[in-house]
């Protein structure tokens, strides 16, 4: 794994901007498989988490209603996990550097991917800040794992250790570069059908994205509107009579050239910026 270089709080919460964990995941999936950057599919998780990244994965029931999804333990100890023959909490030793995930979980892909690489988020970054605490371990629920639409403030040192993750999840999953290929490849034969419906066109673009990278609709989606690849219809200019059906498609295909040159260039600029 390639070094990452980051500042922390005095009690060990990292200083990251969502674009640091951006450029972080780029570099990491740059070094593990750089052809995800270039050649949109999905990252196999699990053999970025054990292979790369050097974590163990384990599975178990580490509740009795599936409240939490994953755990991931810094150091050997003994977390409690749910017998479900038993129905009673037993005590299970677990090496430092496991993530535990929920046995709910096995056949429910995308948040089974979603949950992994938000605990390889914790074990990136997180490991000062939990070195620190009695348990040494990053419990999460199903709202931590969750992407969430809301911009809920970020107040506690809890908030902000789980935003890392659910953007390190996110960002991992779903590289900047290659779902803004996805979108530019896209956006053509979307926009000439569904140029004055915006909101299909995003549905459409994300049920797209979600299928190359296994992840769900509403991370996808998400995931647009956070690297602002959203869809937004252009105004229409007025006209004292409607086109043949020979012109209009010449003037949508001369406003969408405009629309796609201006886009490309304008994520040319972001990309350059935050990744050199």
């Amino acid at each position: 794994m390639i070094p990452l270089y980051f500042e922390t709080k005095p009690g060990g919460v990292p200083l990251l901007s969502d674009w640091d964990i951006e450029r972080d995941a780029a570099a990491l999936i740059g070094d593990f498989n750089p052809s995800l950057l270039s050649d949109p599919a999905p990252v196999d998780i699990e053999r970025f988490a054990e292979s790369y990244l050097q974590l163990s994965i384990d599975f178990n029931w580490l509740s009795h209603n599936q409240s939490l999804l994953g755990r991931m333990v810094f150091c050997n100890t003994i977390i409690p996990v749910y017998d479900p023959y038993a129905k009673r909490a037993e005590d299970f030793p677990v090496h430092a550097r496991t993530m535990i995930i929920d046995n709910s979980l096995i056949d429910k892909e995308a948040l089974l991917r979603s949950t992994i690489a938000h605990e390889c988020g914790h074990a990136i970054y997180h490991r000062s800040y939990y070195g620190r605490q009695k348990t040494q371990t990053a419990a999460c629920t199903v709202s931590d794992i969750r992407i969430q639409t809301d911009a809920r403030p970020l107040t506690t040192d809890h908030d902000w250790l789980e935003h890392h993750a659910k953007r390190f999840s996110a960002a991992i999953l779903m590289p900047y570069p290659a779902v803004r290929n996805v979108c530019k490849r896209y956006t053509d034969h979307l926009t000439l059908w569904y140029k004055n419906e915006p909101q299909l066109w995003n549905r459409l673009a994300a049920t797209h994205i979600a299928s190359i990278f296994k992840v769900s609709c509403a991370a996808a989606q998400i995931r647009m509107n956070q690297l602002h690849l959203d869809f937004q219809a252009p105004a229409e200019t007025p006209s004292t009579a409607p086109p043949s059906p020979r012109n209009a498609m010449s003037l949508i295909g001369a406003t969408e050239e405009a629309l796609a040159r201006v886009e490309t260039e304008h994520y040319d600029r972001l990309y350059c910026q935050h990744y050199g």
